[in-house]
């Protein structure tokens, strides 16, 4: 017994040196890495891009049934329509940006999501 205990501690001794170990991880790139960007899905044939956030306010574009847009901001208030909070989404395709409707999209995390998904669309 008294042998076990001594080699033991003999070996939490030697095993207890310092010793830095130095590894390399190599990282795939992503364009995941940025969690502030937001991809969204048209989920409807045509909807209207508009220069505020106001369905009122004059249509600027349209986007189509599965376009990816980069969402850059979205409204800081909702508007209540049928009991359903509805925001809005500053977006961008392309050269055309503009306000649309949250309820229009579908939203992604990520691009690549976003393009599986817009394959539904189409």
């Amino acid at each position: 017994m008294k042998k076990l205990l001594i080699i033991l501690t003999l070996f939490s001794i030697i095993s207890c040196k310092k010793e830095v170990l130095e590894i390399d991880i190599n990282l795939p790139e992503t364009s995941v890495v940025s969690s502030n960007s937001r991809w969204g899905v048209v989920k409807y044939p045509y909807i209207r891009v508009r220069k505020s956030p106001d369905e009122e306010d004059a249509i600027s574009s349209a986007f189509r049934q599965g376009d990816i847009v980069k969402i850059i901001k979205s409204s800081e208030y909702s508007t209540t329509e049928q009991g359903e909070d509805i925001y809005w989404f500053y977006t961008v395709l392309d050269d055309v940006e503009g306000w649309v409707r949250g309820s229009n999209l579908s939203i992604y995390e990520s691009k690549e999501q976003a393009s599986t998904a817009s394959k539904m669309f189409k």
